[in-house]
């Protein structure tokens, strides 16, 4: 049996793939929109397969929970995030990570009601809790960003966020929690006949962000409204995961 050298069944190899490639793209079919809108193909090159960069989650930390839910949602005041980390633009930062966890809040459901306050100085659980009791609110909701790395389309991108939450009218801590989260510089992996490279979305850091957002807000919404929780949520809200990020 002969064999072929390498470059001779890569060059064999090639318009199979493309002509695989062409006839799912023209076919109409969800297969093939998908693979015309994430294969770059030119039969003189090395085909490439486009795939989406994704977040990596570490698993909620729940230092403080409640025991009870309320009989009602409750309205909560939303206040900006005070950075930890030393950088530049810091407070202009912590508002803007704080409006983002806000809006996903929102789209969520997580509370009842929830204010956020574009006055406020950044995190401060005394002063947001006085802030709370003027606007008549039933929870108070801040917390730290505790670290911040954009590494936009062509880095790392690193988010570590802490939330609290405290009852206006006892001044108890109700929730602490903390939660990072990544996503790594794209990527190419060449596997001889084709290459796959990851691609970012265009703000990679707002991403991470909201997937924080929503993985805190499910634990929250869970003991805010027992009968909103997702299906998916396999474990109680007040289960503890001790697990490190």
């Amino acid at each position: 049996m002969r064999h072929l050298p390498f470059f001779s069944c890569r060059a064999a190899l090639l318009p199979a793939v493309a002509a695989l490639v062409l006839s799912l793209s023209g076919c109409g079919s969800p297969v093939g929109r998908a693979l015309s809108d994430r294969v770059d193909l030119d039969l003189a090159s090395q085909p490439t397969i486009q795939i989406d960069n994704w977040v990596r989650l570490s698993p909620v930390q729940v230092y403080v929970h409640p025991d009870v839910s309320p009989e009602t949602p409750p309205k909560a005041l939303f206040v900006p995030f005070r950075m930890t980390q030393r950088m530049e633009e810091a407070s202009s930062i912590g508002t803007n990570v704080s409006r983002l966890v806000w809006q996903t809040w929102l789209q969520n459901q997580v509370l009842g009601t929830i204010e956020f306050s574009t006055t406020s100085t950044p995190y401060r659980p005394d002063i947001a809790l006085a802030l709370g009791r003027q606007r008549g609110a039933d929870l108070v909701v801040g917390g730290y960003i505790t670290h911040f790395l954009d590494g936009g389309t062509v880095g790392d991108t690193v988010v570590s966020i802490a939330i609290e939450a405290y009852d206006v009218r006892s001044g108890n801590l109700l929730w602490s929690m903390a939660q990072g989260g990544t996503m790594p510089r794209a990527t190419v992996s060449d596997y001889l006949i084709l290459a796959t490279k990851s691609r970012m979305p265009a703000d990679p850091a707002a991403a991470v962000i909201s997937a924080i957002s929503r993985d805190m807000g499910l634990k929250v919404r869970a003991w805010a409204d027992p009968q909103q929780a997702l299906p998916e949520e396999e474990k109680p809200w007040y289960i503890m995961e001790p697990k490190a990020f």
